[in-house]
């Protein structure tokens, strides 16, 4: 069977579908999405993840997977290593350790204007899209762009501003329940014809 690749943000990853701070990735509207296309998929969505961890684990892993399903996320994101905990750590407001904080504070000021925070996604997508077949997927906070006829997006309306205009509710933290990414999921596979 076709392998594809889950890449993403607390949305993709699932994060509070069913049970509040837990996240149930076989659940969320990109495993969902998968299975429709008949795809055998792999989570490796990071709740707090970034545009940048998404292309860092797709330039590791790509060459194992048929398709990489792109759940793009807020430009105000990164990832920074830290040499203590062996481990990547997302740039997310509440996402860090006390050492890492100021590092994001500097980051968040110098770095996540309108002009390099969209570039920077920008540059991710571009990259990713240039290294292997991808469905471009917005969780939230979409950047404006002339794609290049490479870059294919099966929908212009993204998971999260698509899940309220449809009424669904969520969570404090922003997150939807499993109705919301079921119905996601069945939208973009019905305008997925001509991508995969």
């Amino acid at each position: 069977m076709k392998k594809a690749l889950i890449l993403g943000c607390s949305h993709a990853s699932g994060n509070e579908i069913s049970h509040l701070g837990q996240d149930d990735r076989n659940n969320s509207y990109a495993m969902h999405l998968a299975r429709m296309l008949g795809y055998n998929p792999t989570n490796c969505a990071i709740t707090g993840g970034s545009n940048d961890a998404m292309f860092r684990i797709c330039e590791q892993q790509h060459h194992e997977y048929d398709i990489v399903i792109a759940c793009w996320t807020g430009c105000n994101r990164s990832e920074v290593w830290d040499p203590g905990s062996g481990a990547w750590q997302p740039i997310v407001p509440g996402g860090l350790s006390i050492t890492a904080e100021a590092y994001r504070q500097q980051w968040l000021v110098n770095c996540t204007d309108d002009t390099t925070g969209r570039l920077n996604k920008l540059k991710n997508i571009l990259a990713m899209n240039a290294m292997c077949k991808v469905i471009n997927i917005d969780s939230f906070w979409p950047v404006s762009f002339e794609w290049p006829a490479s870059v294919k997006w099966p929908v212009n309306k993204n998971f999260c501003d698509w899940s309220i205009q449809q009424g669904y509710p969520c969570t404090e933290w922003g997150h939807f329940n499993l109705n919301a990414h079921l119905a996601y999921a069945q939208y973009v596979y019905e305008n997925c014809s001509g991508i995969v």
